[in-house]
């Protein structure tokens, strides 16, 4: 006769308390044993770490930064009947699409921004002419910061 299947007890609460103290020490164990390769790997880390803020700082990439969170309050002031085209995102400006004096329609990518590995494009809302551009391409632009200004076709449209 076929003798019914058991199934294995649930592990217990001291069970899981007993794992879990044993990894912890085998885990120690393994940092205490690899002691002088970690601190090795953390040293070259660091090096890197310095080297990359070394090349940073030699192509003002540093000083754009710190250029761009300081910039004056102004900046983002549009002259009467002009409309701004701001950033959707942190970034950097990866490609301007158009130049000064540039005729657009609305829907057209005027910028495009890379922010986190993916590019995003930035468009006209409206009909018009750029009258101007105040972002560069290779440098930082923060969120809500004014790329280009423009001017509308249909100033009711704008508003």
């Amino acid at each position: 006769s076929a003798s019914p299947t058991r199934s294995a007890p649930e592990p217990s609460v001291r069970t899981y308390a007993f794992s879990l103290t044993a990894t912890l020490l085998a885990y120690r164990a393994f940092l205490a044993s690899n002691d002088v390769d970690i601190r090795a790997a953390k040293a070259r880390q660091q090096a890197a770490f310095d080297a990359e803020r070394g090349r940073w700082q030699a192509s003002d990439q540093i000083a754009s930064a710190v250029a761009a969170d300081a910039e004056p309050e102004d900046v983002n002031e549009i002259p009467a009947g002009a409309i701004a085209v701001a950033s959707s995102a942190p970034g950097c400006v990866w490609k301007i699409a158009v130049e000064e004096g540039a005729r657009v329609a609305a829907g057209d990518v005027v910028v495009i921004v890379e922010s986190m590995k993916m590019e995003m494009s930035i468009v006209a809302l409206h009909d018009g002419v750029i009258t101007e551009i105040r972002c560069t391409e290779g440098k930082p632009v923060a969120l809500g910061q004014t790329l280009l200004v423009m001017t509308a076709d249909n100033t009711e449209a704008a508003q």
